[in-house]
């Protein structure tokens, strides 16, 4: 149930994003549309890309904590932070490289 409720919202914001720009191409072919809606159409289309990651961070919890993980928004002193002994890689160990502790970070989603 909770893929079909995934599902939908990703396939739900990717047909109000990109229906708009069909009209309006549409329309095009026999009216010539305004610019400036011709450009705010096309923003719109391209959010979805922007909207796809918000809703995965939102609806799945591995991948909020993968990206967590990962990112500098973590807590200071455990991710990506100097300590006075020396740089800190991701995984939080003294002189890890960010190499090697991404190859041991996991990233499941799903």
């Amino acid at each position: 149930m909770k893929s079909i409720k995934f599902f939908l919202t990703v396939f739900g914001f990717f047909f109000c994003s990109l229906t708009p720009m069909a009209v309006v191409m549409a329309v095009d072919n026999y009216v010539d549309v305004y610019s400036g809606l011709y450009r705010f159409v096309h923003l719109i289309a391209i959010l979805n890309s922007a909207t796809n990651f918000i809703i995965y961070g939102v609806m799945n919890k591995q991948f909020r904590h993968a990206f967590l993980k990962t990112s500098a928004l973590a807590r200071c002193g455990t991710y990506f932070c100097r300590q006075a002994g020396g740089s800190v890689g991701v995984a939080g160990k003294a002189g890890t490289s960010m190499h090697q502790s991404f190859n041991a970070t996991s990233f499941a989603v799903g």
